[in-house]
């Protein structure tokens, strides 16, 4: 079970990371147009 839920947490902080990275892509292309 322990391993389960460090899998989890290493995908949802990958996850949250990604959802960022998006994040700043959206500003980027906002300041170019």
């Amino acid at each position: 079970m322990e391993l389960f839920r460090s899998t989890f947490l290493t995908l949802k902080k990958n996850n949250d990371q990604l959802r960022a990275q998006m994040k700043n892509v959206n500003i980027n292309q906002t300041l170019l147009e």
